[in-house]
């Protein structure tokens, strides 16, 4: 009776959860009557503080209000991230608003 070890076989029957990996995006919400979002480059010299910005960040989503933003950018970049929240990320990140 000694046991052989032999090279070869299967993977594990047992079910394996893979991790989800997020690309990290940033969008710029600007506009007055037609308000876009619009992915832009993420690096600290694209902020201008007239604009709404969401940074989505996997199961965090930030939405950062820019101190001359108006409300309509707001509220249109509140509504994108508690869509992409909904619809990619099935109601598990977490929206931070920052009010600046």
């Amino acid at each position: 009776g000694d046991i052989e070890i032999m090279e070869g076989g299967s993977e594990s029957g047992f079910f394996q959860v893979e991790e989800t990996v997020y690309v990290k995006r940033l969008y710029k919400c600007h506009g007055q009557n037609n308000i876009l979002l619009e992915p832009v480059e993420i690096h600290v010299d694209q902020i201008d503080h007239r604009h709404v910005y969401l940074l989505d960040n996997g199961l965090l989503i930030v939405v950062w209000f820019g101190q001359l933003s108006k409300l309509t950018q707001q509220k249109k970049a509140t509504l994108f991230a508690e869509k992409i929240n909904n619809l990619e990320r099935k109601n598990k990140a977490i929206i931070e608003v920052i009010n600046k």
